[in-house]
């Protein structure tokens, strides 16, 4: 997951159809990930990258678990990357072993 920090003031600024603008260049640059990922506009000036084939730390489908809790979890992680102070990479810690 990952999004355009402080969109808001483009669309205040410039306008909504600068913003759109905006928001299909962002599209464009993370459209060309490599290593099998696709990119896809998650909502507002959020977007997220599936691995469909890669192991990765960052909010892995767990077996039997739904999409939409996957994207709920990397979500999360999103938001407490940008309370944190933004421009950060977050992922999942693994579980200890008991």
């Amino acid at each position: 997951m990952l999004d355009a920090d402080h969109f808001s003031q483009v669309n205040n600024k410039h306008g909504h159809d600068t913003g759109d603008d905006v928001l299909k260049t962002i599209a464009k640059h993370i459209s060309a990930v490599t290593e099998g990922g696709k990119a896809y506009r998650y909502r507002g000036e959020e977007f997220a990258i599936v691995f469909p084939n890669l192991e990765a730390d960052v909010a892995v489908r767990a077996s039997g678990e739904k999409p939409e809790e996957v994207m709920k979890r990397a979500n999360e992680l999103l938001y407490q990357a940008k309370e944190d102070g933004r421009n950060r990479v977050y992922c999942e810690a693994e579980e200890a072993d008991e």
